[in-house]
Parts: C-alpha cells; sequence; structure tokens
C-alpha cells in the first residue's frame, strides 16, 4: 500500500491553553470531520473506500512531484462520496500549484 497521510485541522490547533473538558471535547471529535486532507508520497490513485468512516464526506489528496528540489509542484484533487453532490468552487485545470 502506497504511503499516505491523512490531517485533521484540530491537529493544528492550539490547545495548551484550554481546560481539560475542552481537551476531552477535542478528543472525542477527532475522526469525527466532514473532509480530510490526504498526502500522498506516490502517484497512485486514491480510493476513499480505503478509510473506513461514517463521517468522511470529501477529501483533499495532496501529491507532490519533484520532492526536494525548486521544481516542487503540488496536484490537488477533490473526491467525494457517491452521495455527496458536487461542490465548488471548483479547482483551476490543471490543479498544479507551486510550493
Amino acid at each position: 500500500m502506497p504511503a499516505m497521510t491523512v490531517s485533521v485541522l484540530s491537529d493544528f490547533l492550539d490547545w495548551k491553553e484550554q481546560c481539560a473538558e475542552l481537551l476531552l471535547q477535542r478528543k472525542r471529535h477527532i475522526g469525527n470531520d466532514i473532509v480530510a486532507i490526504v498526502f500522498q508520497d506516490e502517484n497512485t490513485p486514491f480510493v476513499p473506500d480505503m478509510i473506513a468512516s461514517n463521517f468522511l464526506h470529501a477529501y483533499i489528496v495532496v501529491q507532490v512531484e519533484n520532492p526536494c528540489s525548486s521544481n516542487a509542484v503540488y496536484k490537488v484533487s477533490v473526491t467525494a462520496r457517491d452521495d455527496v453532490p458536487f461542490f465548488g468552487p471548483a479547482l483551476p485545470d490543471p490543479a498544479v500549484f507551486r510550493k
């Protein structure tokens, strides 16, 4: 299986000054996100069924090309479960961004 990393926004928030009850609430909701950002190390197809969840509806998939170089670019795509209607805004075509 190719390497991938799934991240949620709550991982990046500063919770050091919050009380214990709020920390407990944070733990309770990790994994209950609607959208996941997936960083793929290799250019392989992403299949949403690889991540078992009743809550995830959409995935933002990021793949790096030419990593560790001055020509590094990031390919971004969005995919969703079959029961999720189309939503915007649409990404540019091609959805390739420089660092």
